[in-house]
């Protein structure tokens, strides 16, 4: 393996190297890397350090965006990433209209942003309670994240989402 990662070309290390383990390792390091990059935005945003897209719910409302496509239209094509998208733009959208009161008071916004979490987290395990076992697999999957179908695509997608929101 030593041989492979200095890049000597040796078979059967290069393909665990090149091929299995670092594109699975850099997908994990850019993921990370753009999860931490979007609470910091978020938080220097809205001023409030406790506003993180995970605790003001927008997270939640991606998931409940996904899991509705995975568990009620399986064969949507591209379904699943759109509706997660437009899951969470959504959630924000609620959270700012139901925030607003000559406004937008950051404390006001967490509150609500947390009660929407909630809502959609309900959401969620409701969906769970009417799926089939495939379709709650698929979608807990989808939920939890995995890298272990990671390739170098996913790696050249991530990088430049990288460089272009650590830009903004």
């Amino acid at each position: 393996v030593l041989p492979a990662a200095f890049g000597l070309r040796t078979g059967l290390a290069d393909y665990v190297v090149f091929q299995n383990r670092l594109p699975r390792a850099l997908s994990a390091l850019l993921s990370g890397a753009l999860f931490g990059l979007s609470g910091a935005l978020y938080q220097r945003l809205v001023r409030n350090p406790l506003a993180t897209p995970d605790i003001v719910g927008i997270s939640a409302g991606g998931g409940a965006g996904a899991v509705t496509v995975l568990i009620l239209v399986p064969g949507l094509p591209l379904g699943v990433p759109f509706a997660a998208v437009l899951g969470a733009f959504a959630l924000v959208a609620a959270i700012h209209a139901l925030s607003w009161r000559q406004g937008v008071d950051t404390y006001r916004l967490v509150l609500v942003g947390i009660g929407l979490s909630a809502v959609c987290g309900a959401y969620t395990n409701y969906l769970f309670t009417v799926a089939d076992q495939h379709s709650i697999a698929v979608a807990m999957r989808w939920l939890v994240g995995s890298v272990n179908n990671a390739s170098w695509e996913g790696v050249l997608t991530l990088g430049p989402a990288l460089a272009v929101c650590g830009a903004g």
